[in-house]
C-alpha cells in the first residue's frame, strides 16, 4: 500500500513539474528607462490604443476573434487603470501616435523596433505558443516584451485560461513600470 501511495505521489509530482513548465511566461526585452506606465494612461486616456496582431496563435481561428479574446485580457490586466482598451480600427483609435503590436509564432530574433515600424514578421511555430509584444510611440521602442506558453494542443485554446494567463502576464509586462 506505501509502494503504490509513493507511486501515486511521484506521478502527482511529475504532472506538477510538467505543468510549471507549460506555464505562462514573459521576458521584458526591453524598457524604456522613463517607463511605460505614464505613456499608456496617456494613450488610454484619450480613447481605445491602437493594436496590431500578426500571426496565428490558433489554426482557425479568426483574426476578429483571436483579437477580441487577446486584447480582451490585457485590457482587463492592469487592475489599477480600469479603463484601458484596444482596438485595431486606426479611426477608433485615440492617440494613434501610441500603439501595441503582437506578433504570435513570430522569430525571437525579430526586434521590437522593427515591429513598431509595422513590419510584418514571418511565422515560426514551435512546442510552445509564443508571443512578441511592443508597446511604440511611433517607431520608437517604450517596452519589448516576448512571452511564450505550452501545453497539450487539445487544451491550449483561444479559450484556455493559460492563453489568457499568458495574455494578461503580456500587458503588465509591456505596462507596468515595475514587476
Amino acid at each position: 500500500m506505501l509502494k503504490k501511495l509513493m507511486t501515486l505521489a511521484a506521478g502527482a509530482v511529475a504532472a506538477a513539474v510538467t505543468a510549471c513548465g507549460d506555464a505562462p511566461r514573459t521576458t521584458v526585452r526591453y524598457r524604456d528607462p522613463a517607463g511605460s506606465f505614464q505613456f499608456m494612461q496617456w494613450a488610454a486616456s484619450r480613447g481605445p490604443v491602437l493594436a496590431t496582431l500578426h500571426g496565428t496563435a490558433f489554426a482557425g481561428e479568426s483574426p476578429e476573434r483571436t483579437a477580441e479574446v487577446a486584447l480582451g485580457a490585457m485590457g482587463r490586466a492592469i487592475a489599477e487603470y480600469k479603463t484601458l482598451r484596444f482596438t485595431t480600427d486606426p479611426a477608433q483609435a485615440g492617440d494613434r501616435r501610441y500603439h501595441v503590436t503582437l506578433a504570435f509564432n513570430a522569430p525571437r530574433r525579430v526586434s521590437g523596433r522593427a515591429l513598431c515600424r509595422g513590419e510584418v514578421p514571418p511565422e515560426e511555430p514551435g512546442e510552445r505558443l509564443t508571443v512578441l509584444a511592443v508597446f511604440c510611440e511611433e517607431d520608437r521602442v517604450l517596452t519589448d516584451v516576448a512571452g511564450s506558453v505550452g501545453g497539450d494542443p487539445e487544451d491550449l485554446t483561444l479559450d484556455s485560461e493559460r492563453f489568457r494567463q499568458l495574455m494578461v502576464q503580456v500587458s503588465q509586462s509591456l505596462f507596468r513600470d515595475k514587476p
